[in-house]
C-alpha cells in the first residue's frame, strides 16, 4: 500500500508532540511536588528525560527509583517536607501495562459485598468509609499506627470499646494515653460489630477509616448509600504462617494462646491440627471450615479485584502511600503543612515494627516451608494474584495525580 510522504512525516510529528507532552507532564509532576517553578530549565527536562527513559526500558522500580531519587537531589530543599515530596513522586508516577481490567466475573462477587462495598474504580464519595481489612500478622497493627498516629485519622477498632465504652448508645470520639483519636464501638468482635450498626457507625462518618477482621459480617454495617472501600495489606503466606508460629508461642496476652506452642518445632506446628491453613481465602469466601477448591480462589479473585485497594507487606512504604493518596490523606496533611512531621512518624513506626520481627525463615526447600506451602495452597495464589493487582491498581494513584494536574 502507497502511503503518501507527507502523511508519514506528519505521523512522527505527532509522535514527537506526544513524546514531548509526556515528558513535560512528567516534569510539571516533579515541579508541583516541590514546588518549583515551572520555567523551562535544560538540566532538568534532562533529568527527567533520564528518568523517563530507564521507565520505558521496564528498569526494576528499585534501580530507577535510586537513579531518579540521586539525579534530582538538590541540597537547597533538604527540609523534612521537601523530602517527602521527593520520594513520592516515583510512586505516584508508577505506569501500569494498560487500563485496570473489571472482573468479568461479577456473578461470583457475593450480593452482600455488592450493596456494601464500593468498587475500587469508582470515585471516592464523602459518604464511604475507609474499612482496612486487618489480616492478621501481615502488617496490620503497624499500619493502623501509622494511619492513626503519624497521618492523625480517627479509628474505630476494638480500642475506643476499652473501659466500658463499647456498649454506649451514643457514638464519640476519645483521645486515649497513646493521643491517639477512637470512636468508641467494638469493630473486632461480632457482638462489637452488631452494636456498631445500630449506633449508625457508617452514617456517622465519625471514623476516618474502620478497622475489621471480618469482612462478611462486618459487611452489614454499610449499605448502598454509605459504602465501605476496602483496603489491605497482603502478604507471603508461608511467611505470615511462621510469624503466626512464633507470636503465638510467646503471646501470653493472647486469648488464642497455647502453651504447648512453645516446645515445638516448626516443623511440628506445620504437621499439627493447631496450624491455620488458608486464612484469607477462607475469610473472602466466608467458608471457615471444609474443603477449599479452585471455584473458591476463584470468587476470591473476583472481590479482590473489585473491592480491595492492595497493599504489600513487602512494599510497605509504597503501600502506605497508594493508601494516602488514594484516600487524599496527604493532601490534607499536605495542606496543614504535616507532610514532614508525617513521614518522619512513619518512618520511626516502621523501624520500630522492623525490629520486633526476630524470627527466621526457612530455607525453601526446608520441609517446614515445604509444608506449609502445601496447606496454604489456596493462600499463595491469592498473594500471587495480589502482586499483580498493586502493580496494576497503580492507575488508580495515576489518574488522580493527573487529574490534580490537569486543574
Amino acid at each position: 500500500m502507497f502511503i503518501p510522504k507527507n502523511a508519514i512525516q506528519m505521523e512522527k510529528a505527532k509522535t514527537k508532540k506526544q513524546k514531548q507532552r509526556n515528558l513535560m507532564r512528567e516534569r510539571k509532576c516533579f515541579l508541583r511536588w516541590n514546588n518549583t517553578s515551572i520555567e523551562p530549565k535544560k538540566e532538568e527536562n534532562l533529568q527527567l528525560k533520564h528518568y523517563h527513559e530507564q521507565m520505558q526500558a521496564h528498569k526494576g522500580h528499585d534501580q530507577f527509583l535510586n537513579s531518579y531519587e540521586s539525579d534530582v537531589a538538590d541540597e537547597s530543599h533538604s527540609d523534612q517536607n521537601a523530602n517527602f515530596q521527593k520520594q513520592l513522586i516515583p510512586h505516584a508516577e508508577t505506569k501500569p501495562h494498560g487500563p485496570y481490567k473489571r472482573s468479568n466475573k461479577p456473578h461470583l462477587i457475593p450480593d452482600h459485598f455488592q450493596d456494601s462495598f464500593a468498587d475500587v474504580w469508582d470515585p471516592v464519595s464523602s459518604t464511604d468509609s475507609a474499612l482496612f481489612w486487618h489480616i492478621p500478622k501481615n502488617g496490620g497493627t503497624t499500619l493502623a499506627d501509622i494511619l492513626t498516629h503519624c497521618v492523625g485519622l480517627i479509628t474505630a477498632s476494638n480500642i475506643g470499646a476499652s473501659e466500658g465504652h463499647g456498649n454506649e448508645n451514643e457514638l464519640m470520639v476519645r483521645t486515649y494515653r497513646d493521643k491517639g483519636k477512637y470512636v468508641n464501638v467494638d469493630t473486632a468482635s461480632i457482638p462489637g460489630l452488631k452494636h456498631a450498626k445500630e449506633v449508625g457507625l457508617a452514617s456517622s462518618g465519625l471514623a476516618d477509616f474502620i478497622v475489621m477482621h471480618r469482612l462478611h459480617e462486618g459487611s452489614e454495617l454499610f449499605d448502598p448509600q454509605y459504602k465501605g472501600r476496602v483496603f489491605a495489606i497482603f502478604r507471603n503466606p508461608v511467611h505470615r504462617a511462621v510469624s503466626m508460629f512464633y507470636y503465638l508461642q510467646n503471646a501470653k496476652w493472647e486469648p488464642t494462646f497455647d502453651p504447648s506452642l512453645t516446645g515445638m518445632t516448626l516443623l511440628e506446628y506445620a504437621n499439627s491440627r493447631k496450624v491455620e491453613e488458608n486464612w484469607v481465602t477462607r475469610f473472602l469466601v466466608n467458608k471457615p471450615t471444609g474443603r477449599l477448591l479452585d471455584e473458591h480462589v476463584d470468587e476470591a479473585k473476583q472481590v479482590m479485584r473489585n473491592k480491595i485497594i492492595v497493599g504489600l507487606l513487602d512494599k510497605m512504604h509504597d503501600s502506605l502511600i497508594r493508601f494516602e493518596l488514594y484516600f487524599n490523606w496527604w493532601e490534607l496533611n499536605k495542606q496543614r503543612g504535616d507532610a514532614g512531621r508525617m513521614l518522619q512518624c512513619q518512618q520511626n513506626h516502621a523501624r520500630t515494627a522492623q525490629n520486633k520481627v526476630s524470627h527466621p525463615i526457612p530455607d525453601r526447600n526446608d520441609p517446614a516451608y515445604q509444608r506449609l506451602l502445601q496447606l496454604n495452597w489456596a493462600d499463595m495464589k491469592l498473594f500471587k494474584y495480589a502482586e499483580k493487582l498493586f502493580e496494576e491498581q497503580a492507575v488508580f494513584v495515576e489518574n488522580m495525580d493527573a487529574s490534580i494536574d490537569e486543574e
